[in-house]
């Protein structure tokens, strides 16, 4: 089982007024705000990534020259 299922399965057996439901909303946001941040690193390093082989290769075609 997943994280995520773990985390489904504990929140389905919380009773309708278990105080943890308060801080649901504050938590979903926080986490949406992190899966962002992490998208955008990722792709950061995506981009880091491609510059570097173009580097690379630009380079070899010079040192080949």
């Amino acid at each position: 089982m997943s994280h995520w299922e773990d985390w489904l399965a504990f929140l389905r057996k919380l009773p309708a007024d278990a105080p943890e439901w308060s801080g649901l909303d504050a938590f979903l946001a926080d986490a949406k705000a992190i899966l962002e941040s992490q998208r955008l690193e990722a792709e950061s390093l995506g981009k880091i990534g491609a510059a570097l082989i173009r580097l690379k290769e630009g380079a070899q075609a010079h040192l080949d020259w």
